[in-house]
């Protein structure tokens, strides 16, 4: 065992007697460090400031205060990044969306006879009116979502 072990188990040992008086430290004849309560009469001792008591209250307090502190942010990063995630879904989707109505208005202009399903059930080619609805729709989705 180091000097410094010894040296810390010692002053854990001689707190209580801290508070019953001072402590006193003292090196012999052979380098030998000392403590004890009261000074070897043939030998000149030093007193020993005990450390200073703890507020224990007051430090959990604070180490509660921290904690809290820790997860505000905590939360406020969770928040942060669960936004960031939503935004980049949204932006995708909005990609989606546009490349789609492109995609349809792109077929409208190129194609001549485009099929369409009626309410019931039956397929007929789409007119002009219907083509033009839906290439104002397929507009206003390009403009809503290219950007």
């Amino acid at each position: 065992m180091s000097l410094r072990p010894k040296f810390l188990m010692l002053l854990l040992c001689l707190l209580p007697f801290a508070a019953a008086g001072e402590i006193y430290k003292w090196v012999d004849e052979d380098g030998t460090v000392h403590y004890g309560q009261s000074p070897p009469p043939d030998q000149q001792a030093e007193t020993v400031k005990p450390p200073p008591s703890v507020d224990t209250e007051g430090a959990q307090k604070s180490l509660q205060e921290q904690r809290e502190k820790l997860r505000e942010m905590d939360e406020q990063r969770a928040e942060r990044k669960k936004t960031a995630a939503e935004a980049e879904q949204e932006a995708a989707a909005m990609k989606e969306r546009c490349e789609a109505a492109k995609r349809v208005l792109e077929q409208l202009r190129t194609q001549n006879r485009l099929q369409v399903t009626n309410e019931g059930g039956e397929r007929t080619y789409m007119t002009p009116e219907q083509r033009e609805e839906r290439e104002k729709k397929a507009r206003e989705m390009m403009e809503k979502n290219c950007q």
